[in-house]
Order: structure tokens, then C-alpha cells, then sequence
């Protein structure tokens, strides 16, 4: 059991992808990585694919440390229950691929992170 998700980064150059896994906040995948992207962006990191990946783990996580619940995977998981994001790093802003959406990764997080009164689930 669990909601369990993934948050799939290409960092520039590479070929295998990094996943940040989530055992139960999988339905909340999509918001959590625009929350990421918003942070980055607003420490300047978001064109830094190292500094940006940390920001949205330490946002998935909540900077909890616990010994249980979240993960970084290296290639390939196939055990998860919702669609992972896809954040690709390249010259110039990353992108996000969600099911067949591609978007600039400023305007994922201007569209699904949720305000204090929402949250936004997305159907592809």
C-alpha cells in the first residue's frame, strides 16, 4: 500500500535519470515539484540542476531526515502508483514533461502550486 510516486530529474548531460521517490505523498507529486521550481527560482538556482534537484527533495521531504518514507532512486523504478514529472536540464530553462504536457518549468510552478485556499489535482 501507499501513494507511492516518483519525481524524475535529467540533469544536463546525463542519460540516467534521478528519481526522488515518495512512499505516500504521490497524489500531491505535481504541486510539490512546482513548489520546488518556485523556491529555486527564487534563490537563482533554477538553471542549477544539482542546487534545484536538492531544493525540490528538501521540499518533497519537508527537510524531515527520517529514516523512512522518501528516497533517491539512480535509473529505471517501476514500482510506483501515480505518473512522475519529468525534469529535463539542458541549455538554458528546464523543462517538465507530464504525460503528453511539455512546459518551461517557471510556468509548471506558476500553474500547479497550490495557494493556501487550493490544491490542484492533475488528470492526464
Amino acid at each position: 500500500m501507499g501513494a507511492r510516486a516518483t519525481i524524475t530529474i535529467y540533469q544536463e548531460g546525463q542519460d540516467t535519470p534521478l528519481n526522488l521517490y515518495t512512499h505516500w505523498e504521490g497524489a500531491s507529486i505535481c504541486q510539490t515539484l512546482a513548489e520546488g521550481l518556485q523556491k529555486a527560482a527564487q534563490a537563482g538556482r533554477l538553471d542549477d540542476s544539482p542546487y534545484c534537484t536538492r531544493i525540490i527533495f528538501d521540499t518533497l521531504t519537508g527537510l524531515e531526515g527520517g529514516s523512512t518514507g522518501f528516497g533517491i532512486i539512480v535509473g529505471d523504478h517501476d514500482d510506483i502508483n501515480y505518473d512522475s514529472p519529468v525534469l529535463v536540464f539542458g541549455k538554458g530553462e528546464p523543462v517538465v514533461h507530464y504525460g503528453s504536457l511539455t512546459i518551461e518549468a517557471r510556468k509548471w510552478a506558476d500553474m500547479f502550486a497550490p495557494t493556501k485556499a487550493e490544491v490542484v489535482t492533475v488528470v492526464v
